[in-house]
């Protein structure tokens, strides 16, 4: 009796930690949905235009993979601050020739996650009216 407890109790656990392998693998294999739209957001007390990016996958797994992005790419070491992610005087030529500041965080949107970044050019935040080229580049990178 004691050995049928043991099995029937290692078969859930087996059917458990499966469901869970499903869930996450059908994340990466679907077929990858990314969204971009303009929304703003307050930081600074201010109210400042902010590109939001929904992506399917984990908010955990993303932002680590777009840390590591920022690092091996363009030597860039984010610090925490005002509940962001903060690059200061980043140069990612890809996006503008002039050094941005750069901030972003990563939230949990449903079963995706929503990347919010802020890039500001000589103190003025970045925006798809009046910086359609670099928004593009960025949305591209991205």
């Amino acid at each position: 009796m004691k050995h049928l407890f043991l099995l029937v109790i290692a078969l859930l656990g087996c059917i458990r930690s499966n469901a869970q392998t499903d869930k996450e693998a059908s994340q990466y294999f679907s077929t990858p949905a990314i969204q971009f739209e303009e929304q703003t957001i307050t930081i600074n007390n201010g109210a400042q235009p902010a590109l939001k990016v929904v992506i399917t996958g984990n908010e955990d797994h993303y932002g680590k993979h777009l840390k590591q992005w920022f690092e091996k790419s363009f030597g860039l070491e984010g610090k925490r601050g005002n509940g962001m992610i903060v690059l200061p005087g980043a140069v990612i030529t890809a996006w503008s020739m002039d050094s941005l500041n750069v901030m972003y965080r990563i939230e949990k949107d449903a079963d995706k996650c929503a990347l919010f970044l802020l890039a500001a050019k000589k103190n003025i935040y970045l925006n798809q009216k009046d910086h359609p080229a670099e928004i593009n580049a960025i949305q591209q990178s991205l």
